[in-house]
């Protein structure tokens, strides 16, 4: 919280309060909704100002409806990128290919492709159950947040050139999370998938 700046020689004519009602864990409670709302009256008692507001059914309904579709939209897309058996990323070469690619080194041996206002387009970083040695990494996996990136479908073709880059230059193969190889068919098919669900957050 802070103090809002005074406007000189007049006052504010009016306040609007505002409640998220969604977020990634979960839905606003009644409670919480009546707390907020009696937060507010009370407000208006003190300074002698009239409240409007919406029905808190209706708001609860909509926020009900709401929380479903982020549920639904709630999707990361992992890609994996996986060595020849025996054999393992040179992490100076990754490094090199990086730097190429435009990522930027992250905490935790990650990277990271960011858009012009710094946002998280995807990540790349090591897989934790390689058993990775000094020097050298068997696996990686790159990582997107669909409800968290504009114009999912170019991120997600960004990431897959990724991927593809990745694996020519180090020397691996493209799985899913069960370790099946991703041909080009099985990369279009999330593509679409991943179309269809932008569609679903841009209407809303």
């Amino acid at each position: 919280w802070r103090r809002a700046a005074p406007v000189p020689g007049a006052g504010p004519l009016r306040l609007r309060a505002a409640l998220q009602l969604v977020n990634r864990a979960g839905l606003v409670s009644e409670a919480e909704l009546i707390e907020f709302r009696s937060e507010v009256e009370t407000l208006a008692a003190k300074i002698g100002a009239s409240v409007s507001a919406p029905e808190m059914r209706q708001a609860i309904d909509s926020a009900r409806e709401l929380d479903q579709v982020c549920a639904d939209a709630d999707i990361q897309v992992a890609l994996h990128l996986v060595a020849a058996e025996g054999k393992r990323f040179e992490r100076a070469t990754l490094l090199l290919a990086a730097r190429d690619l435009g990522l930027q080194a992250e905490e935790g041996h990650r990277f990271a492709l960011r858009d012009g206002q710094g946002r998280v387009l995807y990540v790349v970083g090591e897989r934790e159950d390689d058993g990775a040695k000094e020097g050298a990494i068997g696996g990686l996996t790159l990582l997107l947040d669909v409800p968290r990136v504009p114009e999912v479908g170019k991120v997600y073709e960004s990431m897959v050139r990724c991927a593809s880059h990745l694996a020519t230059v180090l020397g691996g193969e493209i799985v899913d999370d069960n370790g099946r190889a991703l041909d080009e068919r099985a990369l279009t098919a999330i593509e679409a998938e991943l179309l269809r669900v932008g569609k679903v957050l841009e209407s809303r």
